[in-house]
């Protein structure tokens, strides 16, 4: 079952498997807190972010922060625009957790 949590700094969070993105933070270190939530205790997990050209220089300061390049993963446009109103819903809904 996927349950999407909008997750502030501090939760531990076992279950935590993925963390995705959809703004990246203004600081690298908080990226790195934001996903290390899929590595707490030895565990492994993932995390993806959803970057445009105006992240360049943040992605940039996070791998300087991390000490390694963040894999690229090549999107086909027509592809991720059929899928923007099924993010948009869930971030949506997401905040909307949030604010309870």
């Amino acid at each position: 079952m996927l349950k999407i949590l909008s997750a502030c700094r501090g939760l531990d969070i076992p279950q935590v498997q993925i963390v995705i993105n959809y703004d990246l933070p203004a600081s690298p270190t908080d990226y790195v807190h934001r996903v290390g939530r899929t590595a707490r205790a030895g565990r492994g997990g993932q995390a993806v972010s959803l970057v445009t050209q105006h992240d360049v220089e943040l992605v940039h300061s996070i791998e300087e922060k991390i000490g390694k390049q963040l894999q690229l993963y090549a999107t086909v446009e027509d592809e991720v625009l059929q899928q923007l109103s099924a993010v948009t819903k869930a971030k949506r809904m997401t905040n909307m957790v949030s604010l309870t």
